[in-house]
């Protein structure tokens, strides 16, 4: 049998491996190109029924009608919406799985921890933006301040030993996140009544448990209309539609002081460049829809849209300021 030389070997392996080769990009563009060709699975890092299921449960049926593509809804809450986002993370990188999250979950909670468990940077690919919130400061309906200049004034003039409190839906939330971000801006103090979520901490709002809570326009909305509590002031730009009358914590003498909260859709990180433009040219064109922007309005949260680039930027600045506000306000670490 003849022996051949090892030039003629590495001349007849490559003969065979190129055209095999070469076959690998051309399956990856028809792979890409037919995406997607089977269900995309939605995790909702929201309990069924929370603002993060209603509006996840509309994007799918608004994708459904746009594309005809089948969108399956998968709720896993729990650990502030982190279980979910780990589903996302740790599924195939193919674009089949994405989950739609908030601030809480993305980058509060892996920043309370001392060994963060993922960060967006590394283990997340950022799809779009699909809507938005302010949030708002609600007091009881009987407390004497009409806005956030004659609160803080009350604030100051308090004695130290009978300080104000305030609530939230727990430790490592926006809410008390944002909370804290004002008391620094105020110079001054109030006591922390962590509650399991955002409803009792209304209802120990309206029973005079504490003296303010930061929360969403859309949980708020039911009480002030029955007159129990009042918005003395919104983290926003402008005033918010149908509440002209409050001013904005700019307006207050807060400069600056605007502090949106995002729902987004993630994939998990090494998802193809060309599978994430088209999954972000979806959702965005979802989001834009009529159908889907009137559903948000209703929920009392804002119509926003960002793409995957421009939603990585705005993530950048957006993390900073939360994980500045848990440094600033000396929340221990968790293990």
């Amino acid at each position: 049998m003849p022996i051949l030389s090892t030039r003629r070997f590495l001349t007849a392996m490559l003969g065979l491996a190129l055209p095999l080769a070469a076959t690998v990009p051309a399956a990856h563009a028809q792979s890409s190109a037919n995406f997607p060709d089977k269900p995309i699975v939605l995790v909702v890092t929201g309990a069924p029924g929370a603002s993060t299921d209603l509006i996840g449960r509309r994007l799918a049926r608004v994708i459904q009608a746009q594309t005809g593509a089948t969108v399956v809804i998968d709720n896993k809450a729990g650990a502030s919406g982190s279980i979910g986002v780990v589903a996302a993370i740790r599924a195939p990188a193919d674009g089949y799985t994405l989950a739609i999250a908030v601030p809480d979950s993305v980058t509060v909670y892996p920043a309370l921890k001392k060994v963060r468990p993922y960060s967006i940077e590394k283990d997340l690919t950022p799809i779009a933006q699909v809507a938005e919130a302010h949030f708002v400061f609600v007091v009881n309906a009987r407390n004497p301040a009409n806005n956030m200049a004659e609160f803080a004034a009350a604030l100051k003039a308090k004695p130290k030993a009978q300080q104000f409190s305030y609530g939230s839906p727990g430790v490592g939330t926006t809410s008390r996140l944002v909370t804290e971000m004002l008391l620094q801006r105020t110079n001054g103090g109030m006591v922390h009544v962590p509650y399991r979520s955002t409803a009792p901490a209304m209802v120990g709002l309206v029973g005079g448990e504490v003296e303010i809570v930061a929360t969403s326009i859309a949980s708020a909305k039911a009480l002030t209309d029955a007159g129990k509590v009042k918005v003395i002031g919104i983290a926003r730009e402008t005033r918010l539609p149908g509440f002209e009358s409050v001013p904005t914590l700019v307006e207050s003498g807060f400069p600056g002081f605007v502090v949106p909260v995002w729902w987004g859709v993630f994939t998990g990180a090494n998802v193809p460049a060309d599978v994430r433009e088209k999954l972000s040219a979806m959702f965005v064109k979802a989001a834009e829809s009529e159908d889907f922007r009137s559903q948000v309005v209703a929920l009392g949260l804002e119509p926003r849209t960002r793409s995957s680039g421009d939603f990585a930027t705005f993530l950048r600045t957006d993390t900073e300021t939360w994980v500045s506000a848990i440094r600033k306000a000396e929340i221990p670490l968790e293990d």
